[in-house]
């Protein structure tokens, strides 16, 4: 932005013959024309030290210039070394973000002069409210970035300075949600990177008012939503993920935390929603934007490496069970009753099945196993084993199950 204010300045000197200054709202001097034109003592002291003497910004204030819509005169002041200039206030839709000064010792500065100089204030205003964007945008993700990865006092601080200064509302229903492009083969993250950056950019967009706030990374974004309700959290979590696999082009997961008690608890919260992601890309039963409390045992198994799963228990269960049935159907029956707590009329109606066909499918796998469903430590084995699978990416079948 800098650069693009200086050239404004050096236009408008030249095309004016005055020297020319931008200050910020706070009185800080970000460009400032050459010495050639009827430099006065305030304004060498002002790029001396890149801030305007406590006498003349209380001089100029006394004349208003903070609630002016328009050019105001500020007469000569001997007394604090200040010729004459003229001051146009910098807005932005009516927000007050700095002034620009025209020296103008023998008032010369006519009409047509004023209006172009109003002209450079309005472009200024757009240049400074942009970046004043940036800034709190880059402020916002310097704190997030804090409160997930930060030892306990950082945390507590980031959290403290989120609300302090207005970034984030957290008294409502509080999720860490993570946006997680599902990678294929030959396809590095980098290239996820842009679309993630979309999306989090467009958060502002969908969410209310200080209700969400985005943070890109390399391979996935995570993001810091508050609501109403959880419901309302989820909407938006939808609403993101949707976007994120448009601009992706490949399938997307949201992975949403439990609420948080307190922000300082985002670390776990943005664990337990990568994790959902992971769950979610090999149990497409889940779809592609899940809560971590629908996770079932997966809430555990999600804890252990992939590699550290244990291949056995899937060797030598459902492998066997596989062989009597290679469409992969008995293993996908097996899950569907197991899910749903051995009750057969609720297998049969998800199968789509009548139940005497789901009892005919159910011996078969008892046969196949050379076990009984009935026993409870047989039927948690079976389980855990088919979840061990998902995780491990293992697939039964031609259908996939």
């Amino acid at each position: 932005m800098s650069s693009d204010l200086q050239q404004l300045v050096d236009d408008l000197c030249e095309a004016l013959g005055r020297s020319v200054a931008i200050d910020d709202r706070a009185w800080r001097l970000v460009a400032y024309s050459s010495h050639e034109h009827d430099v006065d003592r305030v304004r060498m002291e002002t790029i001396l030290h890149r801030d305007s003497p406590a006498d003349a910004k209380a001089w100029v204030t006394s004349l208003g210039i903070a609630d002016a819509t328009g050019p105001v005169v500020a007469p000569a002041n001997p007394q604090l070394g200040m010729v004459r200039r003229v001051c146009i206030p910098i807005r932005h839709r009516g927000w007050l973000l700095g002034y620009v000064w025209l020296t103008d010792p023998h008032a010369t500065l006519d009409e047509a002069d004023l209006q172009r100089a109003v002209a450079i204030a309005e472009r200024a205003g757009e240049l400074m409210h942009r970046q004043q964007l940036l800034d709190v945008r880059g402020r916002e993700r310097d704190l997030l970035r804090t409160l997930l990865t930060g030892d306990e006092e950082a945390r507590r601080q980031a959290a403290g300075a989120l609300a302090q200064e207005e970034h984030f509302v957290a008294d409502r229903h509080v999720h860490v949600v993570v946006l997680r492009p599902v990678t294929g083969a030959g396809t590095g993250a980098s290239a996820f990177a842009a679309p993630l950056e979309h999306a989090s950019e467009r958060l502002r967009r969908i969410v209310a008012p200080h209700a969400g706030i985005g943070l890109p990374r390399l391979d996935h974004a995570v993001l810091l939503l508050a609501g109403p309700t959880e419901a309302a959290v989820t909407a938006i979590a939808e609403q993101m993920q949707a976007l994120a696999a448009e601009g992706a082009g490949v399938r997307c997961i949201a992975g949403i935390s439990a609420p948080l008690a307190e922000l300082t608890d985002a670390p776990t919260a943005y664990e337990r929603a990568t994790m959902t992601t992971r769950v979610a890309e090999h149990a497409p039963v889940f779809g592609d934007v899940v809560r971590w409390r629908e996770l079932g045992v997966y809430r555990v198994l999600a804890h252990v490496e992939r590699s550290d799963l244990p291949s056995d228990l899937v060797e030598t269960d459902l492998r066997r069970l596989a062989a009597a049935d290679r469409s992969g159907t008995l293993v996908k029956t097996l899950e569907a009753y197991l899910d749903l707590g051995g009750d057969a009329q609720a297998t049969a109606g998800r199968l789509h099945l009548h139940r005497a066909s789901l009892y005919a499918r159910l011996n078969r796998i008892q046969d196949a196993l050379g076990a009984s469903l009935r026993d409870g430590e047989t039927r948690l084995a079976l389980h855990l084993a088919i979840k061990v699978a998902r995780l491990r990416g293992i697939c039964f079948g031609r259908h996939g199950d």
